[in-house]
């Protein structure tokens, strides 16, 4: 139901006040201010994505909604799609237009400007790099610009190539059989080399953290075990008195020892997968790329650093559990 509202409006100047007033404040003139009846229509409700259900719309829980796969939109012949970026510098709707698509082509030795008109049929956006959002691209079908060339008597060619390299340390061979052939490198490898040295130092660092943190390790892994041999001397005497030799003492603890590993190197790598999946969900949501791949065989290989360490930690307790005498062993208190 729309609502009516009371102003006064100066018929002089056009000021509005919610009171009359004897003079405007705005033109300075006397008995000017006109009551007037303001009729406001209600806002209209935005309708909550849902499921329609008769002329009711049903939200529901995020469980709920499916996921399925679409259909990519096959771009017709004449059709050109903008980015969301380009469009919005573009004065008036693009939808459905035509524009002008002009091309430089630089391939001969006489460059040569050709061009054709081309019907808007959409406009794309990545919504999680801002990178690609803020970019000035067009898209066209490959055949569309073929056909182009053709009306102008020439051959497209390609003048770019993308070339995915499986390992890093592959990049400067793959440099150096591209250059053989003839063709250019782009800028873009400088960034590379940046990124790769970026990440060396990180590695670096990171690695010597953790070659302190073992260090450190095997330290209070020797003075936990040291304490441990100090609490069960009597323990200790009591096994050497009913038969068990040097090397069972050693073995017990360095059992035991390993047996920690075990157990620290499994609850570590749980919590190390639950803090990847978090780290990989924020920059795939962010970014939509992946900084963190934990695979099996590092999880195997920290599970035996943390039995090495613990078993190395256990080495000098366990020879000095199996140098005690059995007789103060036996009297200590």
């Amino acid at each position: 139901m729309a609502k009516t509202k009371t102003v006064y409006v100066c018929s002089n100047c056009g000021a509005d006040s919610p009171k009359w007033l004897g003079k405007c404040p705005n033109c300075g003139e006397w008995n000017t201010y006109v009551e007037e009846i303001v009729t406001k229509e209600p806002a209209v409700k935005r309708p909550v994505p849902g499921i329609m259900e008769g002329n009711k719309i049903r939200p529901v829980l995020l469980r709920d909604i499916t996921t399925e796969e679409e259909a990519r939109i096959d771009l017709k012949d004449d059709d050109i799609v903008f980015s969301e970026y380009l469009e919005n510098n573009i004065d008036g709707n693009v939808i459905d237009n035509y524009v002008s698509l002009y091309l430089l082509d630089t391939s001969n030795l006489e460059p040569k400007m050709i061009s054709d008109d081309l019907k808007v049929s959409g406009i794309y956006k990545n919504g999680k790099i801002d990178l690609l959002n803020n970019s000035n691209y067009a898209y066209v079908k490959y055949e569309t610009l073929e056909k182009i060339y053709n009306d102008y008597d020439m051959k497209l060619k390609p003048t770019e190539l993308k070339i995915e390299i499986d390992n890093k340390n592959n990049i400067e061979y793959v440099k150096k059989e591209i250059k053989k052939l003839g063709y250019e490198l782009s800028n873009m490898q400088d960034y590379t080399n940046t990124i790769f040295n970026y990440l060396d130092i990180a590695t670096f660092i990171i690695s010597s953290f953790s070659f302190i943190s073992l260090i450190v390790s095997i330290i209070m892994i020797i003075t936990i075990f040291n304490i441990n041999v100090l609490e069960r001397t009597k323990e200790i005497g009591i096994f050497r008195a009913i038969g068990f030799r040097k090397k069972d003492i050693k073995r017990i603890f360095k059992a035991e020892a390993m047996l920690i590993g075990v157990l620290t190197g499994i609850t570590s790598s749980y919590f190390s997968i639950i803090i990847s999946k978090l780290i990989k969900k924020v920059t795939i949501s962010k970014f939509n790329v992946n900084l963190v791949n934990v695979e099996f065989k590092y999880i195997i290989c920290g599970l035996i650093i943390s039995i090495i360490v613990c078993f190395i930690g256990s080495i000098y307790p366990s020879n000095k559990a199996s140098k005690l005498n059995i007789v103060d062993a036996l009297r200590y208190e």
